[in-house]
């Protein structure tokens, strides 16, 4: 597996930044590679869908639940499918706003590295993630 932890700080109110990333439709305003999200089935900590995803021009499909959910401190995720992975926000007021930790392990799917490069892949997974996280960052604080 391949682990990416980044760190952001978001002039938004703890509460906001929380209650934007627990609802699975923001994943399409926020994630470059999320490309349709749909059977959204429970809330918060039941919450779980169908994701649709492309990596390095090659599109996957896997389900997404909750399995962790502590209201305005995190939020852990797990994708199955043709990508497997385990997503964790973590969330902490921090001079009047949220510093937002996220970490991702995942597997890179068999596809993509018949065509690509590892590290290239890597590389511009991290690039992905830290652009989802600045597009949080310019959502919630408008």
């Amino acid at each position: 597996m391949v682990k990416i932890i980044r760190s952001i700080i978001i002039k938004a109110p703890l509460d906001k930044v929380f209650n934007y990333l627990s609802n699975p439709d923001s994943l399409l305003e926020w994630h470059p590679n999320i490309t349709h999200v749909r059977n959204i089935t429970g809330k918060k900590e039941r919450a779980q869908w169908t994701w649709d995803y492309k990596m390095m021009g090659i599109s996957f499909t896997g389900k997404a639940r909750v399995i962790g959910y502590l209201e305005y401190d995190n939020i852990r995720m797990e994708t199955t499918g043709e990508i497997e992975s385990s997503w964790i926000f973590n969330f902490r007021s921090q001079a009047g706003g949220t510093r937002l930790n996220f970490e991702i392990d995942y597997t890179i799917p068999l596809p993509v590295l018949e065509r690509v490069n590892e590290l290239l892949i890597i590389q511009r997974n991290e690039r992905v993630i830290e652009m989802a996280l600045a597009n949080i960052k310019e959502r919630m604080e408008d």
